[in-house]
């Protein structure tokens, strides 16, 4: 059977359209792969700087120093006693830390932080007891600097010393981050915790380089606690231009110890002092954007 000719532009086309058909309806090459792993990773570093205090409490459980009898009778005129006053002019001091992390996407706005820092952070205190790490210096070094004067018969209490404190600690923090993966000016805010290994620390009497105290990994009777847990949070800024794939954060932080620094506290659990800072985190990210949600 012979077709007319005004059908058969139709018939020819027919097997075309089907195919168009077709493909209109298979998922895009976007939609049938998932984003790819380095698509979501945006690497970077970052700095914060601060006020930090080791909030360190070494009193024993009777509230007194441990001190031989000697020490003891040439300070008993003062009216505290060493811990007491350690405590109350124990002052913040500067807080420094740097990181270079890598940021996993989970979305477009929700991403989990990691990576490795190194800090060091600096106290200072007083003493008019020749009081450091939670004990008293050696006689050689009292009797020259804090022996009984002339006012002793007044009882007068002598000047207190400077005391400066060092701890130099590396660590690995953990962090949940809130963010817009927009250009331009938005808003983050993060919540996580660190692990901190405390590579060192260095204590100074002022007028007293003998009773200069450092303490390393390997030191066993060191007073402070080697590994150190914190909780850590911060919002603030972030700015990103326009078709670029990096971007700037600057905002607050803070940073609370889940533990105390003090290696064999004499308090309970619930009664420990932990340290604590507060400070400002400037960062910057480098990366890809992070991934937009499939279209179905």
């Amino acid at each position: 059977m012979r077709l007319p000719d005004t059908l058969k532009p139709s018939l020819l086309a027919m097997p075309a359209m089907k195919s168009a058909m077709l493909a209109a309806n298979e998922p895009t090459v976007e939609e049938k792969q998932p984003t790819k792993l380095w698509h979501r990773l945006r690497v970077g570093g970052s700095y914060s700087a601060g006020a930090y205090n080791p909030n360190i409490n070494f009193s024993q459980a009777d509230g007194r120093i441990k001190a031989d009898p000697l020490t003891l009778a040439l300070n008993d005129y003062y009216q505290e006693d060493a811990e007491t006053e350690y405590r109350r002019n124990l002052r913040a001091g500067l807080s420094q830390r740097l990181a270079v992390t890598v940021d996993y996407a989970l979305n477009r706005k929700l991403s989990v932080r990691t990576g490795a820092e190194v800090a060091e952070q600096r106290a200072t205190s007083a003493t008019s007891y020749g009081f450091v790490d939670g004990k008293q210096v050696g006689l050689t070094a009292a009797n020259a600097l804090f022996s009984p004067r002339p006012s002793f018969a007044s009882r007068a209490p002598q000047a207190a010393r400077t005391t400066t404190y060092r701890y130099r600690t590396a660590g690995i923090p953990v962090e949940v981050r809130y963010a817009s993966s927009r250009p331009g000016v938005s808003l983050y805010a993060k919540v996580g915790a660190a692990v901190n290994l405390l590579l060192g620390s260095r204590s100074e009497l002022g007028g007293a380089p003998e009773a200069t105290r450092t303490y390393t990994l390997t030191t066993a009777e060191s007073p402070y606690r080697q590994v150190l847990v914190s909780g850590r949070g911060g919002a603030g800024m972030r700015y990103q231009p326009a078709a670029a794939s990096w971007s700037v954060s600057v905002g607050p932080t803070v940073d609370a110890g889940f533990n105390t620094m003090n290696a064999r506290p004499a308090q309970s659990m619930r009664n420990q002092s932990r340290p604590y800072s507060v400070g400002i985190e400037a960062s910057v990210e480098f990366g890809a954007n992070r991934p937009v949600a499939p279209i179905h």
